[in-house]
């Protein structure tokens, strides 16, 4: 089982998209996935095709603080093979403060499961909570997404330091997999030089594939489904399984350095 965050401290940056279509793309690839809404806003649960608005429905909420199983929170997908976990409510961080090891209580429901997926989709929130922290706390890579913009950019410095805070006080194996640029328009210059940057900062780890803007993924989302059921034959269904494809390359490549010793 591999638990992947999917990150980046700015709001609509791109990670539910990426979130909802990578498990998509990873079951079609006949992996068993399971996505944690991590985000109060539930989008991801949202995009499955749940509301919380309209029924009651447990989820990480009662994870992380009542000590619920994954397994009875779960609900299935339109797609084979898998799962959401819907979102926990709008304060669950406050709730956390006065619990112990509140950091670990993601990882310690991760280790409980009876049957492991293959993979776990971890779309975490834009803000550096407890429930953020869970998510660093129990991934094993984690995924930044981020737009071809200068400010975009800059962030990332903010969220590195982040992770090495995390890396030296809560969790040393967390690795990352990549930076993906999403909504990216390759005929402007400036998303080229952007590009361009990105890729100087972070050596190899920026993913080759990029997520070309594309209006069919606004439609999948608004339409609640992945864009592997909402439109396969999309240019964003076309670029989230390259890159999807990308990962899975990746993860091999870590598996076998890991493998032979490698730092």
């Amino acid at each position: 089982m591999r638990v992947i965050a999917i990150v980046n401290q700015k709001g609509g940056a791109g990670k539910t998209t990426t979130s909802v279509n990578m498990a998509a793309c990873l079951a079609d690839a006949g992996h068993r996935v399971l996505v944690l809404d991590c985000d109060p806003q539930a989008h991801a649960t949202l995009a499955f095709g749940y509301d919380l608005d309209e029924e009651e429905q447990p989820g990480l909420s009662e994870v992380l603080l009542d000590g619920a199983r994954l397994e009875d929170v779960a609900l299935a997908t339109v797609v084979p093979n898998l799962w959401v976990v819907p979102a926990p409510f709008d304060g669950v961080d406050v709730d956390l403060t006065s619990r112990m090891a509140r950091e670990h209580l993601m990882k310690r429901a991760l280790s409980q499961l009876s049957e492991r997926p293959d993979y776990v989709i971890l779309d975490c929130p834009p803000n550096l909570g407890f429930t953020m922290l869970n998510a660093f706390t129990a991934a094993d890579h984690f995924v930044v997404t981020m737009f071809p913009e200068e400010l975009s950019r800059r962030g990332l410095r903010k969220l590195a330091a982040t992770v090495e805070d995390v890396r030296n006080h809560l969790n040393e194996r967390l690795q990352l997999a990549g930076v993906l640029c999403c909504r990216v328009r390759g005929e402007l210059r400036h998303s080229r030089e952007v590009l361009a940057d990105v890729r100087a900062d972070f050596n190899a780890r920026v993913f080759t594939t990029t997520i070309r803007q594309n209006i069919r993924l606004s439609e999948a989302m608004r339409a609640r489904q992945p864009i592997t059921v909402y439109d396969p034959s999309s240019p964003g269904c076309e670029d989230y399984r390259q890159f999807t494809a990308e990962f899975l390359a990746v993860m091999a490549e870590d598996h076998k350095e890991g493998a032979h010793g490698s730092p």
